[in-house]
């Protein structure tokens, strides 16, 4: 087995697949350069010259209770919708079908979810 650290030989032999010093130093050299990345530098003027500036848009801002007001209606919009869709499913369940009970049971674990976010909101609109 040949030193591969300080080898100061001559060239190698033809049959060895060892590479030569030289050769090796500029592979090294090689994966030092990849391994360097540039600066990214904006060519273009544009891009220092922009400025921000205000808006001539007159639009008025929205309340947050008139927010909140609307998402709790599409969130009791959307808890009615499963409700429903839920009850359509138990009408036609077969009893004996575990996996029919298992998707109810996790789709009404959903329904609760929604029913204590829905309160939580209607207690924090109370609040204030």
């Amino acid at each position: 087995m040949r030193r591969v650290h300080a080898y100061t030989g001559s060239a190698s032999s033809p049959g060895s697949t060892s590479p030569t010093p030289s050769s090796a130093s500029s592979f090294c050299q090689g994966q030092a350069t990849l391994a360097i990345r540039k600066r990214r530098t904006s060519s273009s003027p544009k891009a220092e010259a922009m400025k921000k500036t205000k808006s001539n848009s007159s639009a008025k801002p929205v309340s947050k209770a008139a927010t909140q007001g609307k998402q709790r209606q599409t969130m009791q919009l959307v808890f009615q919708q499963q409700k429903a869709a839920i009850n359509a499913r138990m009408a036609a369940l077969d009893p004996t079908d575990t996996l029919a009970l298992e998707q109810i049971n996790a789709d009404c674990a959903i329904l609760r979810t929604m029913a204590m976010n829905i309160r939580s909101q209607d207690a924090t609109q109370l609040a204030h």
